[in-house]
């Protein structure tokens, strides 16, 4: 959450995507209280899963001008597959990011928006 703390108090607009909404509501009603702050929103996206990551692709709109890609899992206490049946780790912290990277590629490519 640093990271989006960085961002949105030097005027950035930031989507969290994150698997829980809800929880990231407190942390943005926190930075909203900041003056000059940039607009917070969280948003449904679990890695994991493509049907997921596609669906947040497809809901983007308008330019991106960064992307973090830092979500990430592990040590979990046993194997776990996805539905898809690729590991959980490897399906979160690589293919995941891969396949939103890919999805977003034009929106990464469009022009920077410039605001007064």
């Amino acid at each position: 959450m640093e990271t989006v703390r960085a961002l949105a108090t030097a005027g950035a607009d930031v989507t969290i995507a994150t698997r829980r909404p809800e929880a990231a509501e407190p942390f943005i009603r926190e930075l909203a209280a900041v003056r000059g702050a940039g607009h917070v929103r969280a948003t449904a996206l679990d890695l994991s899963v493509p049907a997921s990551v596609d669906a947040f692709a497809r809901a983007w709109t308008g330019p991106l001008d960064i992307l973090v890609a830092n979500a990430g899992i592990m040590a979990l206490p046993e194997r776990t597959l996805t539905a898809g049946g690729w590991e959980m780790q490897l399906a979160t912290n690589y293919l995941g990011h891969f396949a939103l990277v890919t999805a977003l590629h034009n929106a990464l490519r469009l022009p920077a928006r410039h605001e007064s």
